[in-house]
């Protein structure tokens, strides 16, 4: 239905073929039904809306992490995002300590870019190769959030970073855990103050035995 749209743009350097976004409507996008017809694309401000019920349902506030994805790319493309972005959080009254939000991005410019612009907090994603000074990301950013190998070699060995991290006054979210409770376990014992898991119930499981080991030490 869509083969006409098939094409190529540079993204960050990166010559991509395919389908992309910004040349759909949302609507034609949802015919799509991924990732599943039971389960459809939501929006941004849908997303907030289901967060904000839930938290009402469990009686406490559920936090979000929002990962901001090629923003210079979409930029250019005059689809800009931290505006946007900004604008809805500031409408469902998310634009304030606090909220349980807190802002990311792999795009170090973005991230300077959002300091001055909000009190949220902000986290400066790292791949395994990014350069990485900690006391130049504390200038602008609350948090890293490096790839796990960073953290752990092979999810054994420290590279002693959560500590250096702390040390320049920076919280440490690492991702993404793909392997079972002991591993989330590990990266708790490492000190790391949060973990992107695909499998939710085996990080937070981890962290209680995490705990559970603390106390009873």
């Amino acid at each position: 239905e869509f083969a006409a749209r098939r094409t190529r743009r540079e993204i960050e350097g990166k010559l991509v073929e395919g389908w992309f976004t910004e040349d759909f409507t949302l609507a034609e996008i949802r015919t799509l039904h991924a990732p599943g017809p039971d389960q459809p694309i939501m929006t941004f401000d849908e997303l907030l809306l289901l967060v904000a019920e839930e938290s009402d349902r469990v009686g406490r506030r559920i936090g979000l992490h929002v990962e901001v994805k090629t923003p210079a790319y979409f930029a250019g493309r005059g689809l800009p995002m931290l505006w946007p972005l900004l604008d809805t959080l500031r409408d469902h009254g998310l634009d304030r300590p606090g909220s349980g939000i807190w802002l990311q991005s792999f795009d170090r410019g973005f991230v300077q870019m959002l300091d001055p612009l909000t009190s949220l907090p902000l986290v400066q994603l790292v791949d395994e190769d990014d350069p990485l000074d900690l006391h130049a990301v504390a200038a602008y950013a609350d948090a890293i959030g490096p790839a796990r190998g960073r953290v752990l070699r092979e999810d054994v060995f420290s590279t002693g970073l959560v500590g250096r991290a702390h040390a320049a006054g920076l919280k440490v979210f690492v991702w993404t855990l793909r392997g079972g409770v002991g591993q989330a376990r590990a990266f708790f014992a490492e000190g790391v103050d949060g973990v992107f898991s695909d499998y939710a119930d085996r990080a937070a499981l981890g962290r209680l035995e995490h705990l559970t080991d603390a106390v009873d030490a």
